[in-house]
């Protein structure tokens, strides 16, 4: 792809990064007349009419129902209220809109509340447009790498339980090459776009090496998968799955359907996972204790696949047809099941 920027195309983003913001007290104002027309749903769950309009205002328009949902945005930002996907058996929800009431609703019409706690935020929001504009002047020009500037712009600190630090990762932008560096390539997003809680560590944890990005166990077999009959195929996959903590296999395509089958196998409470080998992502796979098992015959090089492991999963256990590899972290079957 190419990006080529014009200087109309700035005037844009100038007024894109230049957010008219209502006032505290004008949108405390809008608040009020919305939930003095709200819709009971629960104890904290209601329906606001986006069409209601305060006693300043002519009548309702679409510009009015905008500034009220704007209004619903900085307390949505607040956290005093979060969005409800509430389906209620009205046929008509057209201009209203559910929210859950965080904050105590007596505090939401006070005057401090919306001084001290809404008006910083919208002050921030503001700001924050700006230093995002400043950014992409920055990444035009090629004064400062594309990647940085859009980690910079996707940091979250507040509040911590949403928190997300953004890998950087540009392809080879302007600056990088003025510069002669490499592109910078992070790994994934923290958090990770898909981690489930993780099981406690299993038994081959502490067999498995420390390798640059992660931890990693060779496991020898000694033969190719492929001859393992269905019996030997369950007992493998148990093995890993109770004493590996394993929760996603990858195999090679021609070894998928004798996988399945075996997998299929347990019940439903078991979260297990397969995965072709040549389809299998790391960077965007479920960041779980991973068994792969390999096509080809050598794993004990430094060139071989998942050698070092990955950021995203605890422990990959690599299963090769070697029967003794001699890397760190490399075991017979036979040693580990005895």
């Amino acid at each position: 792809s190419l990006l080529l920027a014009t200087e109309d195309d700035g005037e844009i983003a100038k007024g894109l990064a230049s957010p008219r913001y209502l006032t505290s007290e004008l949108a405390r104002k809008r608040w009020k007349t919305m939930w003095a027309g709200r819709e009971r749903i629960d104890r904290n769950l209601v329906r606001l009419p986006l069409t209601a309009v305060h006693r300043d205002l002519e009548g309702d328009n679409e510009f009015n129902q905008k500034w009220n949902l704007f209004t619903l945005v900085l307390l949505a930002r607040c956290s005093a209220i979060t969005w409800d996907f509430h389906i209620s058996n009205q046929e008509d929800n057209q201009g209203w809109i559910t929210v859950r009431v965080e904050e105590a609703p007596g505090k939401l019409i006070d005057d401090d509340y919306w001084s001290e706690v809404v008006e910083p935020v919208r002050k921030q929001l503001v700001s924050n447009a700006s230093k995002n504009l400043e950014r992409l002047m920055k990444a035009l020009k090629g004064e400062d790498c594309t990647g940085i500037q859009i980690a910079e712009s996707y940091l979250i600190r507040e509040p911590p339980r949403l928190s997300i630090t953004s890998g950087v990762a540009c392809g080879g932008c302007m600056s990088c090459r003025q510069a002669g560096r490499q592109p910078y390539q992070d790994d994934s997003p923290w958090p990770e776009a898909v981690i489930p809680s993780q099981h406690r560590p299993g038994r081959l944890d502490d067999h498995s090496a420390e390798g640059t990005f992660g931890r990693v166990l060779t496991i020898g077999l000694g033969q190719d998968v492929a001859r393992f009959s269905k019996h030997q195929l369950r007992g493998l996959l148990d093995f890993l799955r109770t004493s590996g903590r394993c929760r996603m296999f990858v195999a090679p395509t021609r070894l998928l359907d004798g996988f399945f089958n075996v997998l299929a196998s347990y019940p439903p409470s078991e979260v297990l996972m397969l995965e072709d080998l040549e389809e299998w992502d790391p960077d965007s796979a479920p960041g779980v204790r991973t068994a792969v098992f390999f096509d080809d015959h050598d794993c004990s090089n430094e060139d071989s696949r998942w050698f070092h492991g990955h950021t995203r999963i605890p422990l990959i256990i690599r299963l090769t047809r070697e029967e003794n590899p001699e890397v760190d972290g490399g075991y017979p079957l036979s040693q580990l099941t005895s």
